[in-house]
């Protein structure tokens, strides 16, 4: 599976960072700003694997806060980048590295915002100069549209894709890489092994130190 890769598309929150507590503080706080206290969610699964907007939208709608999405997902960046950046996950330089030695391609595309992404990859000597966030695309996850864009700016061809990997954590980017006809590889850190298969994971890993195995060998 992995002996003849073209390239590699990683997702960012959950797959690279573990950012669902940097995430969930700046919701509240931008929250706070706007609207007061943070609204009672009874459904956590609208708050992963979507688009910042689409959480935004999701948030207002509790509240009945119509038409102030926008206002609050900028307002969540602004927090975002002026906090402290969340932790990468062990093995992401590893594995950025690997990729850069054996001249394989590889990219980000990704549900957050495309500035947040930026910053917190500072932190890796050898991050990708690919990155899409939500907002540069019209149709974000689980539609194909942000891994087709990374793979058009690493001047990856319809017939590479097969040999594609796409990394993600979420049903919805399990989805998305389907849709766009590439590899998607799950790894357990936010949902079960089980959610991953149904999505149609074509494997499913426990975390990026299993990748970095299987592609060493």
């Amino acid at each position: 599976m992995f002996h003849k890769l073209s390239g590699v598309i990683f997702d960012f929150d959950g797959v690279l960072t573990d950012s669902l507590a940097t995430h969930s503080q700046a919701w509240n706080e931008a929250y706070k700003v706007l609207f007061g206290n943070y609204p009672p969610v009874n459904n956590r699964s609208e708050l992963t694997g979507r688009s910042s907007l689409k959480i935004a939208e999701y948030l207002c709608s509790l509240e009945q806060h119509d038409g102030r999405a926008e206002d609050l997902a900028e307002a969540k960046l602004r927090i975002l980048l002026s906090g402290e950046l969340p932790p990468l996950f062990e093995g992401v330089n590893e594995l950025f590295q690997l990729l850069t030695t054996r001249n394989i391609p590889f990219g980000v595309g990704s549900n957050a915002p495309s500035a947040f992404i930026r910053k917190t990859l500072e932190q890796c000597p050898c991050a990708p100069s690919v990155v899409r966030g939500y907002e540069t695309v019209v149709t974000p996850k689980p539609a194909p549209d942000l891994f087709l864009e990374v793979a058009k700016e690493l001047f990856l061809s319809p017939y590479q894709f097969e040999s594609v990997i796409v990394v993600e954590d979420s049903p919805t980017g399990i989805e998305a890489a389907v849709a766009a006809n590439m590899m998607p590889v799950g790894v357990l850190t936010t949902h079960q092994e089980s959610q991953l298969k149904k999505a149609g994971a074509a494997i499913v890993l426990p975390s990026l130190r299993e990748l970095i195995n299987l592609l060493s060998q």
